[in-house]
């Protein structure tokens, strides 16, 4: 351990709670404050140790950490590292990517079995704790790879973009002049993407949600293919009318109706022998784009 000038140690390994029945970990002047038992250094004696906001997911009442002490003070004491991780050791897997942890799991033979170290990060709070992440400025989120999110749905609120990143990246504030403007000097937030309205033409108009994220835009609304009822009785309306017209046109050419006329009797057998067309259809069926399809377009509309 670190000793300044031959005093008091300045490191020291502790325990996470007291083991009372209290609450191990408070806020107080805005400061994180937790519950510790040291187990080197001043062995056995309580305090409370200073926590930054990026340990606070891992803690847990057993946990073992390095503190460091102030000027070999216990009972002025920050958290520096955590000496056990979750489960007592590397997890078996983070995001269904394994570690190798369970290729050199502790067995009862005398020789232990290992596997290569991993060279990857991972944050992974323990079960049941909240992790959030929010940013005073633009929030940028890279992968050399692919990117999954996998949850049981997911929220998006405001407009989105899908196929094309930023115009211009942003700039990230820098240290300035330590008494002027809190010392800082701001960035410069990113250049979204225009705004592209896209106005979509259908008859009738679609009066649902056509601007929403999860609805795919018609193509076209309707065909042979895709209505075969709705098409199939606009053609026989056609042909139905095309002959009550014909019929109608010989019948007020032709002579008085008690009349025998051979042109009156062949226009009246044509247009009994031709198909009905009954009730009209009350619904009717267009082809959408792909999902797929939909996602390989630029495609941005207003709110």
């Amino acid at each position: 351990m670190l000793e300044p000038d031959g005093g008091d140690p300045e490191l020291a390994l502790a325990r996470v709670g007291t083991g009372e029945a209290e609450q191990w970990a408070r806020i107080q002047g805005r400061k994180a404050l937790v519950s510790i038992v040291y187990e080197t250094g001043p062995s056995g004696d309580e305090s409370e140790m200073e926590v930054a906001v990026e340990h606070l997911g891992r803690l847990a009442v057993g946990s073992v950490v390095l503190v460091g002490m102030v000027n070999g003070d216990p009972s002025h004491c920050y958290l520096l590292a955590f000496v056990d991780v979750v489960d007592d050791g590397l997890p078996d897997s983070v995001c269904g990517v394994r570690t190798g942890a369970e290729l050199a799991a502790e067995v009862d033979i005398e020789v232990e079995p290992t596997a290569p170290l991993p060279l990857w990060q991972w944050l992974r709070t323990n079960p049941g704790r909240l992790l959030a992440i929010q940013s005073g400025a633009d929030l940028l989120v890279h992968a050399a790879g692919l990117v999954e999110l996998k949850t049981s749905e997911v929220h998006v609120h405001g407009r989105m973009i899908v196929g094309r990143g930023l115009l211009t990246p942003p700039t990230g504030a820098t240290v300035g002049i330590e008494d002027v403007d809190d010392g800082e000097v701001p960035g410069v937030p990113a250049t979204a993407q225009l705004e592209n309205v896209i106005q979509t033409a259908t008859e009738p108009p679609y009066v649902g949600d056509q601007d929403a994220v999860v609805r795919v835009k018609d193509r076209y609304q309707a065909s042979a293919g895709t209505d075969p009822a709705a098409i199939s009785y606009i053609a026989v309306q056609a042909t139905y009318l095309a002959a009550l017209e014909a019929l109608v046109a010989v019948i007020a050419g032709s002579v008085p109706l008690n009349a025998v006329d051979p042109a009156l009797a062949t226009a009246l057998t044509t247009f009994q022998a031709v198909q009905k067309p009954g009730d009209p259809p009350t619904t009717i069926t267009s082809e959408a784009m792909s999902g797929s399809a939909v996602l390989r377009v630029v495609d941005s509309v207003a709110e």
